[in-house]
Parts: C-alpha cells; sequence; structure tokens
C-alpha cells in the first residue's frame, strides 16, 4: 500500500510516448557488454553502467526528453526555474539481485526512470526507521530528496527489473 507521508515527499511523472522508449532504451542496453556490479558493499546487479566513463551513454537521445520534461515540472512545482541533470545510469535486477540501504550525497534530488517494472520490484523508501512504497508503474519516473534513504530489495520476480537513475541539482 502507498504511503501517504511519502508520497508528499516524492515528484512522480508518467512518460506519455512510453512503449516505443521502452523498447528503443532495452535494444540500446541489450546490445552493450554487460557489466555485472557484485562486488560493491550492499550491491549486487548483473548489469549496470554505473561506473561508466562516457558521459553520454548509448540510450542517451531516448532517455534524455522525458526526463528533461520531468525535471522542468519538478522545477516548477518548487517554484524554481534552473536544474542540472549531475549523472545518470542504469541497472538490471535479475531474480535474487539487490540494491541495500542507500542515500545519493553530493545532489539535491535522486530519480528513478522505470523501465521494466516486474510486480513487487518497486523502490523502497525508509522514514523514521519505517519502510514505505509508492504505486508506481513501468513508465513513471520518481524523484526525491537524495538523503531519503531508499533501496531496490532482492528481486523475487522472474522477470528482470531495469531502471535508470539520475541525481539532479538545482541551478541557482
Amino acid at each position: 500500500m502507498e504511503s501517504a507521508l511519502l508520497r508528499k515527499l516524492v515528484f512522480i511523472s508518467k512518460v506519455g510516448d512510453f512503449a516505443a522508449r521502452k523498447y528503443k532504451i532495452l535494444e540500446t542496453i541489450d546490445s552493450m557488454d554487460e557489466k555485472p556490479l557484485f562486488d560493491a558493499p550492499g550491491q549486487w546487479t548483473f548489469n549496470t553502467d554505473w561506473d561508466s566513463r562516457n558521459d553520454i551513454r548509448p540510450y542517451h537521445d531516448t532517455f534524455l526528453p522525458p526526463v528533461m520534461q520531468h525535471s522542468e515540472n519538478l522545477m516548477r512545482s518548487l517554484g524554481g526555474e534552473g536544474f542540472q541533470i549531475k549523472n545518470y545510469w542504469f541497472q538490471q535486477y535479475r531474480k535474487g539481485d539487490y540494491h541495500n540501504w542507500h542515500s545519493h550525497p553530493g545532489c539535491m534530488f535522486s530519480s528513478v526512470f522505470y523501465i521494466e517494472l516486474p510486480e513487487g520490484t518497486a523502490t523502497k523508501f525508509k522514514i523514521y526507521g519505517e519502510e514505505h512504497e509508492l504505486d508506481v508503474q513501468e513508465g513513471d519516473i520518481v524523484s526525491f530528496p537524495s538523503a531519503l534513504f531508499h533501496a531496490s530489495l532482492p528481486n523475487q520476480s522472474n522477470h528482470r527489473k531495469t531502471i535508470i537513475s539520475f541525481n539532479l541539482d538545482v541551478a541557482s
């Protein structure tokens, strides 16, 4: 069940033309070499480009338009005008893969674009020691204060989960 407290802390957008974007994003990611992240403390993902040195990722042109619109709407809702996307990366989770509780220091907002989202695999959040969740679907983009602890608990599904995360700062 969705938490009313958490809902007040997050900003959610639905990507209107998601079906076509999903196909292009997954086609691009699937054509890349797999890079697992199994040795990081608290994380076990079979494929990510988190540590890529490239500023522009192969899925950039498909990913960026809805993310820019989402970020502009977030800034407008806050009464601000400018923002900067600091970095972005994808992560894929197979059955049993996870990313334990963490936050994103060095930015104002953390964000998740849900590309493939099997039932029961949405990001969990921790507020005052209690776990909370949002009712999100594939094609949703969620932004939240970067100090808010969140996790992708072990994927219990036989289906792959794919997200693209990005960090935002408000421009002064």
